[in-house]
């Protein structure tokens, strides 16, 4: 439960950028993990920012397919999107932190389009 924890801080507090640069700084690690044969080969694992391995690879791929997915979504709505959401989704995509930028493309999409129809009816 705890290592569940510390994946889940982690996850929510690291920016995307941070998370790479730990992946290539530790990859020695990380290819040692996919080569040790369980009862055999066991050595103390090692650990990235506090999480096995394992769990840090996973953190590392599913924050790279939200960040992924952000831009795709700021792409797809961005014309539809009031400016003020726009400009704040870019800021955290370079601050690394998709989660932001995703919650508002799905809040405010398609309210610039009903403000400007709302003005000519």
């Amino acid at each position: 439960m705890v290592e569940n924890q510390k994946a889940l801080k982690v996850f929510l507090s690291t920016p995307v950028w941070k998370l790479l640069n730990e992946f290539k700084q530790n990859k020695h690690l990380i290819e040692n993990a996919s080569s040790v044969r369980e009862g055999y080969d066991d050595k103390t694992p090692g650990k990235i920012m506090g999480l096995t391995v394992a769990a840090f690879v996973i953190i590392v791929i599913i924050s790279i397919a939200l960040y992924i997915w952000a831009i795709v979504l700021l792409i797809q709505h961005g014309n539809t999107m009031p400016a003020w959401s726009v400009i704040v989704s870019v800021i955290f995509l370079f601050l690394g932190f998709p989660i932001i930028p995703i919650i508002l493309v799905f809040v405010t999409k398609g309210t610039k389009r009903r403000m400007v129809e709302s003005r000519f009816f």
